[in-house]
């Protein structure tokens, strides 16, 4: 009886051969994971924690807005004959980033929106409205343009840019970067909405680069001084978070790329070790 057995050259071929295939479907299985949560984006829609329009005028700027339903962003100077003055509003929201993941890297992109729903005055259509970071914190029903805190009380917590002595409407407005991070465009006609990308503010606030005060949106032109030929009013307004319907309320949306999966981490782990077998 004849015994035939089988070279060790071609039994260490078939072991390599077995453990290539292996490695292959590992590492098929770790790709397909991996590839769908990278490729799978998540969003989040995050409505505001609190909003506000704040106002420069003489007899605005210690009112507080924050119960209306409505937001406002104005570029104005008008008043009586002889006693015409500055009068911008601009619009304060902050946003709860609970949500979003903690790193910033896997931020794609970042999108605040308003409805714009009126023009009481001169058509704003075309003028550039612009987001900024606010860097102070600010309550919603105890801010106006003066203070960002106990407007109604006898010691109001003033904006940085206040200074006792000057009248309030003039300095004030709140404290927020100068450079701003984004600007669009008003659209042509209302009951359209209106967005800004905030991607690399968004960004910043995750990774602790500038501290999550919220936003402030004003218009990009405010008129400071008397342009001449009378008033002049630009004027916007936005639903608020506090409009009765919730589908017109701002919003905050953040499309961020999930974590890897565990799986698709054991995955690749061990394809790896798989490959470094085939090589003995």
């Amino acid at each position: 009886m004849h015994t035939f057995s089988i070279p060790n050259n071609v039994s260490h071929k078939r072991r390599r051969r077995r453990v290539q295939m292996a490695l292959s479907v590992a590492l098929g299985t770790a790709a397909c994971w991996w590839g769908t949560n990278s490729a799978q984006a998540d969003t989040v829609t995050l409505a505001p924690g609190s909003d506000n329009w704040i106002s420069s005028c003489s007899s605005g700027a210690t009112v507080n807005n924050g119960d209306m339903g409505e937001l406002r962003v104005r570029a104005s100077w008008w008043g009586s004959p002889g006693n015409r003055e500055p009068k911008n509003f601009r619009s304060l929201l902050t946003f709860d980033l609970g949500a979003v993941p903690a790193d910033a890297e896997l931020i794609t992109s970042a999108t605040v929106g308003l409805y714009y729903f009126d023009k009481p005055h001169a058509d704003p259509a075309g003028r550039t409205y612009e987001v900024h970071s606010l860097t102070n914190a600010w309550m919603e029903m105890g801010s106006t343009w003066q203070a960002r805190d106990n407007y109604d009380q006898p010691d109001p917590v003033y904006w940085d840019s206040y200074h006792a002595g000057i009248p309030a409407y003039q300095p004030g407005g709140g404290d927020f970067a100068a450079t701003a991070y984004a600007s669009a465009q008003v659209p042509a006609d209302v009951n359209e909405w209106m967005t800004w990308d905030v991607t690399v503010l968004v960004k910043e606030w995750v990774d602790g680069t500038s501290d999550n005060f919220g936003l402030l949106i004003k218009d990009g032109d405010e008129i400071e001084s008397d342009p001449g030929g009378g008033t002049v009013s630009y004027n916007a307004r936005f639903r608020s978070r506090e409009y009765a319907d919730s589908a017109f309320r701002p919003f905050l949306e953040v499309t961020y790329v999930p974590e890897p999966s565990v799986l698709a981490m054991a995955g690749v782990g061990l394809g790896l070790l798989l490959s470094r077998r085939s090589r003995k």
